[in-house]
């Protein structure tokens, strides 16, 4: 038998549901180190990561120059009827044109190329995990239900790509947009931007409170996830064994507190979630009436 590969986590026992095992939860002994592990499949794709990026950085100055053309729009026509800069105006529309095409072109383009991408970067991270599969002892499996082995192959590998083709040119495009925003915001004007940066502190305690409740709430719901499907695969591959022994009732009671325990931990993880949305709405109506208070009196007093 092959020997068993040294294991890069821990796991602790952890109780879920009543008159349940515990589900053995898995934490990495070294963060870094698993993500530079997990990086080490984005390795071959360098080439096309930079594309990405550039293309996101691109997209990101074309729209960060939509409302600055705006602007300047606005005060092309600002003179009132018959002082308006019709040739101006025009360069005005047809640059705005542009970036908007722009923005539709390259957006096209990353998602097309980001898709491509994930789908390798998970094809390979698929198949590496079966070839390790293979290595591991019997004990493993002993101690693992199929459902909880399953849920490996298929949640968390779908969530990994879901993470690459959807999060990584959102985090691209975020990042680039805030810098360039605030570097636009403080040329344009300083008095303003800092009314703007008051809701800052407020964001990063929401995000703060929010996300430290839903990582916890999404992480249970994997486990919950992974137990559910175990006792449903358990339960078909011995359905014969079921039926001989006259084990239905309880077979279907524990399928029920299963699927009532991901029903809670789901619903908790949704509601916490959606919280989000709603409370930075307000604080960007704060925010914005922050920034019309301070323009107004500096409009007052130019």
């Amino acid at each position: 038998m092959a020997k068993q590969p040294r294991n890069q986590s821990y796991a602790r026992a952890v109780p879920v549901g009543r008159n349940r095992r515990p589900t053995v939860v898995e934490h990495p002994k070294n963060f870094f180190q698993t993500i530079k592990r997990l990086l080490g499949f984005f390795s071959k794709e360098k080439r096309v990561f930079s594309i990405i990026v550039v293309f996101v950085i691109a997209d990101a100055f074309l729209l960060l120059a939509v409302p600055y053309l705006e602007g300047r729009a606005v005060d092309k026509m600002a003179g009132g009827a018959g002082q308006v800069a019709f040739s101006a105006l025009i360069g005005i529309l047809g640059l705005l044109f542009v970036a908007f095409g722009g923005d539709f072109i390259l957006t096209i383009l990353e998602n097309r190329l980001i898709a491509d991408v994930s789908q390798r970067i998970v094809g390979r991270l698929r198949s590496a995990l079966f070839a390790h599969l293979q290595q591991l002892p019997l004990s493993f499996f002993d101690r693992n239900t199929h459902g909880d082995v399953m849920s490996r192959f298929t949640n968390d590998i779908d969530n990994i790509s879901s993470t690459i083709s959807e999060s990584t040119v959102s985090l691209l495009s975020d990042v680039t947009g805030i810098v360039g925003s605030l570097i636009l915001m403080l040329l344009l004007n300083v008095p303003l931007t800092t009314a703007a940066l008051v809701a800052v502190p407020l964001v990063l305690l929401l995000t703060k409170t929010v996300t430290s409740r839903t990582a916890k709430l999404f992480s249970a719901q994997q486990k919950v996830l992974g137990q559910l499907g175990g006792r449903l695969e358990e339960s078909i591959s011995g359905l014969q064994v079921v039926k001989a022994f006259g084990r239905e009732k309880q077979v279907v009671n524990e399928f029920t507190q299963a699927n009532d325990d991901l029903l809670k931990v789901s619903v908790s993880a949704q509601i916490w979630s959606g919280y989000m949305m709603p409370i930075m709405n307000v604080i960007g109506n704060l925010s914005f009436a922050a920034v019309a208070g301070v323009g107004g009196v500096l409009a007052v007093h130019n």
